[in-house]
């Protein structure tokens, strides 16, 4: 009888704790914990670099944030590194300068950050991070850029 019952224990309970465990796991509101994954491009825009950096769960098929950050022409690589509106050091997951002046870390339910010397703009959007993403290297000004990431608004 006890072996019936750890059988079926065994064959009911254990696969519905994995299916429960695997829809956590790609939750933003488990991210510090388990599966945020990020990835990066660096690239030029006019005379200006741009750096864009991406958050995602699972395969990538939704981004969780991405940061733009462009750098005004002439920006050295020291002040590339000391930039005051985004911090990718703080443990996981990263920090951008909010309204009240404040570092406060990146939403992770589908938020794009676009920063320049201007300050940090919001973007709330849809984009998977395979195909989505290569657009935002193909724009030659902010303001591309700015209606490139209002496409994929929700």
């Amino acid at each position: 009888m006890r072996r019936t019952l750890f059988i079926l224990i065994a064959v009911l309970v254990v696969p519905g704790l994995l299916a429960v465990a695997a829809l956590l796991m790609n939750s933003p509101a488990f991210a510090p914990f388990v599966g945020l994954q990020q990835s990066g491009v660096g690239f030029a825009m006019g005379n200006s670099r741009v750096d864009a950096s991406y958050g995602y769960f699972g395969n990538g098929d939704r981004l969780a944030f991405a940061i733009i950050r462009i750098y005004p022409p002439g920006a050295t690589q020291l002040e590339m590194l000391d930039d005051q509106l985004v911090d990718y050091n703080s443990g996981g997951v990263p920090l951008v300068r909010g309204k009240d002046g404040k570092m406060q870390f990146v939403a992770l339910d589908g938020m794009a950050y676009l920063i320049d010397d201007d300050g940090v703009s919001r973007y709330p959007i849809e984009m998977d991070e395979h195909t989505d993403t290569v657009g935002l290297t193909r724009c030659n000004t902010k303001a591309e850029m700015e209606a490139y990431l209002r496409k994929f608004s929700p």
